[in-house]
């Protein structure tokens, strides 16, 4: 036989206890999911790179010239990049600025560029051939890889 003043539901305390627990988790969870982002990014920004030194030998080997040819750093918009360098890289979030400039040794010109998105800075000298990747305030040598 039922009672029929039998209430169902949850008690104040039981919901305390599962919003607490569910604190907890995500109190754990946050700062891995934005470390495995912030590493992908820094993954991404390297393929890029990598993607660009490529595409910039490529550009000297057939036009026995480096781009650009000015001292100064270039800020290039993606259209521009894409457009010399025969790529197709994308930024749709527009997060990422490319920075472009030369470097003259008296002998040869050199390509030197840097990829900038938030605290994320990768950093190719032509001279050396040598990627450096910034995350986070830490540099590494990331020539062979990431």
């Amino acid at each position: 036989m039922k009672n029929k003043n039998q209430k169902f539901g949850f008690t104040l305390f039981e919901l305390i206890v599962v919003v607490i627990l569910i604190g907890i988790i995500a109190a754990f969870a946050l700062p891995a999911y934005t470390k495995a982002i912030n590493k992908a990014k820094a993954k991404q920004l390297f393929l890029d790179s990598q993607t660009i030194i490529g595409a910039l030998k490529i550009y000297e080997a057939r036009t026995n010239n480096v781009w650009p040819q000015q001292t100064t750093p270039v800020i290039s918009n993606l259209d521009q990049i894409n457009s010399t360098l025969n790529l197709n890289l994308d930024s749709s979030n527009g997060e990422k600025t490319f920075n472009f400039w030369g470097h003259d040794d008296g002998v040869n010109w050199h390509s030197r560029f840097q990829i900038v998105q938030s605290a994320q800075i990768v950093q190719f000298d032509g001279l050396t051939d040598t990627l450096s990747c910034t995350v986070n305030g830490r540099t590494y040598d990331c020539t062979n890889g990431f």
